[in-house]
């Protein structure tokens, strides 16, 4: 009975992230709709103009990367940005990956 449970906890706990720290780099901008659209690039630079506003830090169990990639979508929204680049990856010990994003927006037009 013991290990159904423990297999349950094990599965359940890939499903989890937590928001590790946020820095803001300049003052908050307005929220976009939870659903935005958020460009995410595999890129260390932006290839266009961005103004920082943030840099994420999510934690996640594994087998919770895809989770851990929609908390990073959820907050890029929440902090007014369109864009994650320059994310990179830490493992933290066996229980725990941190990834980190750069959260951007391209400046209005004029």
């Amino acid at each position: 009975m013991r290990r159904p449970l423990l297999l349950l906890l094990f599965s359940l706990a890939g499903c989890f992230s937590t928001t590790a720290d946020v820095q803001l780099l300049r003052t908050q901008q307005p929220a976009r709709p939870s659903d935005c659209p958020v460009n995410i690039l595999a890129e260390d630079k932006a290839p266009y103009p961005v103004e920082d506003l943030a840099i994420l830090n999510v934690s996640y169990a594994p087998g919770g990367r895809d989770s851990a990639m929609s908390r990073l979508r959820e907050q890029a929204c929440y902090y007014g940005g369109d864009t994650l680049y320059a994310i990179s990856e830490t493992p933290r010990n066996n229980a725990s990956t941190l990834i980190s994003a750069r959260v951007a927006r391209r400046p209005p037009a004029e």
